[in-house]
């Protein structure tokens, strides 16, 4: 192989991918019973480890502190994702 050091075996990214995946997965069970994913949780505790910040109350402080941009906003078109964020 004229690129032995680009085999799968030989990258570090493979294995700490895997093992995050692992990791996750064993969330998965306590957090089925809450009907949350993984991202969702880690998102969720983000918000309650800084100032016990609540969605329903602050929704706009929330969607700050997790970089939040959704899908498809009207002026997204002519912003970049930083000045949107800035812009909530």
């Amino acid at each position: 192989m004229a690129h032995e050091e680009l085999r799968l075996d030989r990258q570090l990214c493979f294995p700490l991918y895997a093992a995050a995946r692992k990791v996750t997965c064993a969330y998965e069970p306590f957090l089925k019973e809450l009907g949350l994913t993984y991202t969702q949780y880690v998102t969720m505790m983000c918000l309650w480890e800084k100032d016990g910040v609540s969605v329903k109350e602050n929704p706009l402080e929330c969607k700050k502190r997790i970089a939040y941009i959704p899908d498809n906003p009207d002026l997204y078109d002519f912003m970049t994702g930083i000045k949107y964020l800035n812009l909530i």
